[in-house]
């Protein structure tokens, strides 16, 4: 049996993520959603992800989508974070932010994001934006994340090598 894709939402608010989870059955797409509330849990759940699925609990997200403004560090740190390390490359990383400064937009676009979205302040207009995000995503084709093999704690992970 294939197992469903996951997404990663790291978001703070509880009622925004109760509205993830409405438009994602709206949607009637077949995801798990693995919330964050912090950008250092996202940083966390990515770093046991990359071990290339085989830590149970965190599967590789098909996409990651961010509040521009978790706690601890931010949406743009956890961006640089990825950035950093190119293991995450091909994972498409959505930010969403209450503003559309162009400053920040940029930054994010430097730092990788693959889209960028203002958070729409009623229930429906951001049930209806997480559907397109949603709809849009799964309709994509994604190279998968390669497989590194296990490190120390605190280390940088390594390409697994083939054996001849």
């Amino acid at each position: 049996m294939e197992r469903r894709s996951t997404i990663l939402l790291g978001e703070a608010n509880e009622d925004d993520v109760l509205f993830f989870e409405c438009a994602l059955r709206e949607c009637g797409k077949e995801y798990d959603m693995h919330v964050v509330r912090s950008g250092t849990a996202a940083i966390d759940y990515l770093q046991r992800a990359c071990r290339g699925g085989d830590v149970p609990g965190y599967p590789v997200p098909k996409f990651v989508i961010m509040d521009s403004y978790t706690r601890h560090i931010s949406g743009s740190d956890v961006l640089r974070w990825i950035s950093e390390n190119r293991i995450y490359e091909v994972v498409p990383t959505v930010i969403l932010s209450g503003t559309d400064h162009p400053s920040e937009v940029k930054l994010a676009f430097h730092l990788g994001a693959h889209g960028y979205f203002v958070k729409p302040l009623g229930k429906t207009q951001l049930t209806e934006l997480l559907k397109v995000i949603f709809n849009y995503w799964a309709q994509s084709s994604v190279p998968p994340v390669k497989e590194y093999q296990v490190t120390a704690e605190g280390e940088p992970a390594m390409l697994k090598t083939e054996r001849g």
